[in-house]
């Protein structure tokens, strides 16, 4: 049987991950949107490769930060509704993705061809900026893993 302080230590860990998870998958997205608006409205700059990687780093910096300092704070609240809620906002998020890149991009493929072709002949032509560009995901990784290790208040509060 788990304890309730065991239980409440799992429910923090699962709130961390998921909320993890959902900053992660929500960045994703951001970059993935802001791609489509670059190359709709700026179809034959080199800023459309190297843009939306920098948005979303950008707001995954500024996100993690925001939830350590939450959990720092001790501003959370460590209850199962919590926990149920940063699952199903990770889910929303998987699947809002999902639906958008299955339904949203056909959709801007059928009217906008040009912008697509134009936007893959760019990326044909700069394969070593889309080389450096996709370290971005593990970069990611590596801000989660120095900002936990480095964060002693974190752990001591």
């Amino acid at each position: 049987m788990i304890e309730k302080g065991n239980l409440n230590s799992l429910h923090l860990f699962g709130i961390c991950v998921f909320s993890f998870l959902s900053i992660y998958e929500f960045t994703s997205l951001i970059e993935y949107l802001s791609e489509q608006v670059l190359f709709i409205n700026i179809p034959n700059s080199i800023s459309i490769l190297w843009l939306p990687e920098a948005i979303g780093l950008t707001t995954y910096i500024l996100l993690l930060v925001w939830l350590v300092k939450k959990i720092r704070k001790q501003e959370l609240i460590y209850s199962k509704r919590l926990l149920a809620t940063s699952i199903f906002i990770f889910l929303g998020l998987i699947l809002f993705r999902f639906l958008y890149s299955f339904y949203g991009t056909g959709l801007l493929f059928e009217s906008f061809p040009e912008a697509f072709d134009a936007f893959h002949q760019l990326r044909e032509e700069n394969q070593n900026l889309q080389r450096i560009t996709s370290f971005v995901p593990t970069l990611k990784y590596v801000i989660l893993a120095t900002l936990l290790l480095f964060n002693k208040k974190l752990f001591h509060t």
